[in-house]
């Protein structure tokens, strides 16, 4: 057998992270001489941004009250989520930055992706992620390996480490114009994993069950108020509810806020909206799959944009950018098409991975 492990973000609260996560295990197990395995990598600078829930992080009175106002309810979350990792997740023991070396000689080959692992902002310049621990560069394969921002940090180090892979595949094109621009080759452009598992097969692997109600289902990553106060009246205008999906500290008026649930949940409530309204690429993502019509805001505290707007052009989409609008203008999306581009783009992205594991040896 081919023994295969995946390195990416697993130990999250991440609606999207943990999905594309599952989707790209699921798939590698549709191939009947690859075993996959996840590794349970605890990085130190996402542990301390997930566990929120710890009491000890919150110090003095003012502490003390935010941890009664919404760190109880990140320890439900976490609970929830540590129930879909253990019901749907193949993950190894435990691994840190010490002891990951470990792991080389228990697998054939390591892919890492996909999601912005390759974002030194989020790992805190975790070289792991570039798999800087496994010696035999013939073991290192990337699948749609995100960047998420426009320029690089510690650029010479980062382009030497990703040189090293056996094949390279990101999932944004920004992301191959900036690794050839440093003389990296042969990078190639692959969808996200969640759009390797179809409509009909993500109903049945999870039993989905879309929730009742005429809603718009609303998860951002910025909060701004102004957001919250167009989107309200959109929804007054379709004479729709807000269900909103968020971690903030206080309920947003006018809306039903929701903050616990896990990613089945999450994708049920996005399965059974009317409108998605999004800072998120995998809200956009699965919108798509679902053929959900959408709205996204792009997100001004980061330069994470690239994701959705990339994959917008690729569809060709347009209209679906509310980020400096006063207001929502209907804008119809034909599925008809657009579902044709993305088959295209999925079929190029399955070519590649059936061609890496037919090339890997047991």
């Amino acid at each position: 057998m081919k023994k295969t492990a995946i390195l990416t973000f697993q130990n999250t609260t991440n609606y999207g992270a943990q999905l594309q996560n599952y989707a790209l295990q699921e798939y590698l197990k549709q191939f009947n001489e690859v075993t996959v395995k996840v590794i349970n990598y605890d990085n130190e600078k996402i542990d301390l941004t997930e566990r929120k829930f710890e009491l000890s992080r919150y110090k003095g009175i003012k502490g003390l009250i935010r941890y009664l106002l919404i760190g109880w309810k990140s320890k439900i979350k976490w609970n929830n989520f540590e129930k879909f990792r253990k019901n749907y997740m193949n993950l190894t023991k435990e691994y840190n930055k010490e002891n990951i070396k470990q792991t080389e000689n228990k697998y054939n080959y390591f892919l890492v992706g996909s999601d912005q692992v390759w974002n030194t902002d989020i790992t805190g310049n975790d070289y792991n992620y570039m798999l800087d621990f496994v010696r035999d560069n013939d073991k290192k394969y990337s699948y749609a390996a995100s960047i998420g921002l426009d320029t690089l940090t510690n650029k010479k180090e980062i382009i030497s480490k990703i040189k090293r892979f056996k094949q390279i595949n990101v999932r944004e094109e920004t992301a191959k114009i900036l690794l050839e621009q440093n003389n990296v080759k042969n990078v190639k452009v692959t969808v996200d994993p969640v759009f390797l598992i179809e409509r009909e097969e993500w109903i049945n692997k999870l039993n989905l069950v879309p929730k009742k109600g005429n809603y718009i289902f609303v998860y951002m990553i910025d909060d701004y108020k102004e957001n919250i106060k167009k989107i309200r009246k959109f929804a007054k205008k379709e004479h729709l509810s807000v269900i909103y999906i968020n971690e903030n500290m206080f309920n947003s008026f006018g809306v039903k806020d929701i903050k616990t649930i896990d990613p089945k949940e999450f994708l049920e409530y996005l399965y059974g909206a009317k409108y998605v309204i999004t800072g998120s690429f995998h809200a956009v993502s699965f919108s798509l799959i679902f053929n959900i019509d959408f709205y996204y805001i792009l997100n001004k505290k980061f330069t994470r944009n690239s994701r959705i707007v990339d994959l917008m052009k690729k569809l060709e989409i347009k209209n679906k950018d509310i980020t400096d609008k006063k207001k929502i203008k209907k804008a119809n999306i034909n599925y008809e098409q657009v579902n044709l581009k993305i088959e295209n783009e999925i079929n190029k992205s399955k070519k590649i991975l059936k061609e890496m594991v037919n090339e890997w040896k047991e």
